[in-house]
């Protein structure tokens, strides 16, 4: 009779110590916070990188036209806006060829110079798939003296 007592006391205490485990359960809660910041990311690809050569007076007077010249590819999550400008280009007597760009974002040709011209806009890429910008360019020389001429063409991606 002792064992079976014995037996009942040992399950009614480990009962208890069950019971008294499942009351006293506690639980949390985490509240994890993110800062998503705005990404603006240009890639310059593909293109023409040979000389442009003026070697007929029609060449010289009507330009020569490079379609596409630059291929851009942009990835952003806000709204942007490219932009590009034309640096150390020119001679000692200052005349400068008439260097013009366009984008399927603009109608017509855009002249460039010291000061950043806006050649496309656009909103934020969806799922990360770049947007392709085609530059197209278009240098007109007129009757400068002859040389080898060379500049730099800064692209630059900014919020809008």
């Amino acid at each position: 009779m002792l064992p079976k007592v014995f037996m009942c006391f040992l399950i009614l205490v480990i009962s208890s110590f069950k019971l008294q485990a499942q009351q006293n359960r506690y639980s949390g809660a985490m509240y994890p916070k993110i800062t998503v910041h705005e990404l603006f990311y240009l890639r310059i690809e593909g293109g023409d990188p040979s000389p442009v050569v003026f070697n007929t007076a029609g060449s010289l007077e009507n330009g020569i036209e490079r379609t596409p010249f630059t291929v851009l590819k942009i990835v952003s999550n806000s709204p942007w806006s490219l932009q590009v400008q034309l640096e150390n280009f020119g001679t000692a007597n200052g005349r400068l060829p008439l260097v013009e760009v366009r984008t399927y974002y603009v109608d017509s040709y855009v002249e460039l110079g010291a000061i950043s011209q806006v050649i496309a806009q656009g909103l934020s890429s969806g799922g990360g798939i770049p947007d392709q910008i085609d530059v197209d360019l278009r240098i007109t020389p007129g009757y400068i003296e002859p040389g080898i001429y060379q500049g730099t063409l800064i692209y630059t991606l900014s919020p809008l």
